[in-house]
């Protein structure tokens, strides 16, 4: 009987197998992989590891699949993971040193998922290693658990440092949306059947990638009414619908989530990041300040394994040290500025030159220098790795104005990128150039429609140029773009209101 076998289910995995088993051979001389229909080279790759490798048709439940091939393992413990994660090569010496005790437990592993697309690693802990025993099975359809069985059998539960690095979340958002609604069909059919909190998570998170905004908030809500909600869950569920809130301008509800928020996990990262945002949006520059360093010191402690969580988002370093180098320069805190302008010189993830030249081009900003050809070139490099949105925030909070316009300008005429478009349009409606400001503002909403800032910029233009009937009609076409968001589509009514309450007392006075 081997120590350790290692349980897949696998489906199309040709991009990532080979290396998963590679990372797996020092652990376990046994693998047992149950294919659910792959048509690429899935097997073939797997048998050149002389796998047991078993076909079963695909079901729509995961749990049913891993269960199978649980019964085929002959191992004293079990370990499961996915082809697109790989085992990290400093864990292998505690995990051997766990698979030779005789004790009944499962062990929390962490999982890292790499996410350079979006710019937003995760770290979240999973039972992914446990003593087998024929009683132990897993429950749900989808996002399938072990914890339960394993508490029924009496089972211990450890911590440990096992870390998994997980590269399916590295993809495009579209590949990353088709995933959520394909688990949102069977997570739904979890939900119909026991309404609990986890599941309502669950269903919540999977909406929210695929931006549906006010659904998510609806199954965050749900799941809130759980008590026996994780700490970590109530946690980020309040925290999202905080910046729903705070995305709608109701100030009020933003900071009674996020109190909620604080209370359930007050380390959490990206917890402490909307509570500063909250905090900015109500004039608390001081506590907006501590309780973003506190995020941003935290995210750094998970990242370097100096700290654990069950749960949490963590943050590229650099983009949340951008982040705050924005928010210094916008309420003119020059020790912070000065403090992430350090930290995103010393931030993990990139080389020494591009760190140098891209702290280089800051400090000019800040000097008010013109940069060269090549930095402008470098600049649209940073746009292009996903870092658009915080630049363009950040030279169109520059305090001096005609400085960043012709940086924007110059950045524009290299890459019509509409994040440049929409701070062009910012700062030409700020500088009084109407027309120019109109101009930018339909270039970035035509590249991103479903943008309500973006529209509503464009309609106050046109409201001071007294074009009524133009607003009254973009705003009608726009309902149908935002049809499948309730919380916008109510906005947008509410400022046709506004504007037809407007036209009627300037028609009274008349």
């Amino acid at each position: 009987m081997p120590d350790l076998s290692v349980c897949m289910i696998v489906k199309n995995e040709e991009k990532y197998l080979r290396d998963c088993l590679k990372s797996l051979l020092p652990v376990s001389p046994e693998f047992i992989i149950v294919d659910t229909g792959s048509t690429d080279a899935t097997k073939r790759i797997a048998n050149e590891f002389s796998v047991k490798l078993f076909d079963m048709p695909w079901n729509n439940n995961f749990s049913y699949t891993r269960n199978y091939a649980l019964s085929k393992a002959t191992g004293k413990w079990i370990f499961y993971i996915d082809a697109d994660e790989r085992l990290s090569s400093k864990s292998i010496k505690e995990l051997l040193h766990i698979v030779k005790s005789n004790i009944f437990a499962g062990i929390y592993c962490n999982l890292q998922s790499v996410d350079k697309q979006g710019g937003r690693p995760n770290v979240m802990k999973y039972i992914r290693l446990f003593r087998a025993h024929p009683d132990i099975r897993f429950k749900g359809r989808v996002h399938e658990q072990i914890f339960g069985s394993l508490n029924e059998q009496g089972y211990s539960i450890h911590d440990s440092g096992i870390k998994l690095i997980h590269l399916g979340y590295d993809v495009p958002r579209e590949q990353l949306e088709a995933k959520a609604e394909r688990n949102l069909i069977l997570l739904l059919e979890d939900f119909n059947e026991i309404k609990d909190g986890y599941t309502a998570f669950q269903i919540a998170s999977s909406y929210a990638v695929m931006q549906h905004n006010t659904k998510a908030a609806e199954y965050f809500e749900y799941c809130l009414t759980d008590a026996s909600l994780a700490s970590h869950y109530n946690a980020h569920a309040n925290r999202f619908l905080a910046a729903v809130a705070l995305e709608k301008n109701d100030v009020d509800s933003a900071s009674r989530f996020i109190l909620s928020a604080l209370e359930a996990n007050p380390d959490a990262p990206l917890v402490n990041v909307i509570a500063a945002k909250v905090c900015f949006r109500k004039n608390e520059l001081l506590p907006g300040f501590d309780f973003y360093l506190k995020g941003y010191k935290n995210n750094l402690a998970l990242l370097q394994g100096k700290a654990v969580s069950p749960f949490d988002i963590m943050i590229d370093p650099a983009e949340l040290a951008l982040q705050g180098i924005s928010f210094s320069v916008r309420y003119q805190n020059l020790p912070a500025l000065e403090f992430y302008l350090n930290e995103l010189e010393i931030s993990e993830g990139n080389s020494d030159d591009s760190i140098k030249k891209e702290t280089r081009i800051l400090r000019k900003f800040f000097s008010n220098t013109t940069l060269s050809s090549s930095e402008l070139d470098f600049l649209i490099s940073l746009f292009i790795e996903g870092k658009n949105e915080v630049y363009c925030e950040l030279i169109a909070r520059l305090p001096n104005k005609s400085f960043a316009l012709d940086l924007l300008s110059g950045l524009y005429k290299k890459s019509s990128d509409s994040y440049i478009a929409e701070a062009l349009s910012l700062l030409y409606e700020e500088t009084g150039n109407e027309l120019l400001a109109m101009q930018f503002a339909s270039e970035s909403l035509t590249a991103r429609p479903k943008n309500l800032s973006l529209l509503l910029r464009k309609i106050s233009i046109l409201i001071r140029e007294n074009k009524i009937d133009d607003c009254i009609s973009i705003l009608a076409d726009s309902k149908e773009i935002f049809k499948d968001d309730v919380s916008k589509i109510q906005i947008i009514d509410s400022v046709i209101k506004k504007i037809n309450n407007l036209v009627n007392a300037v028609t009274i006075t008349k």
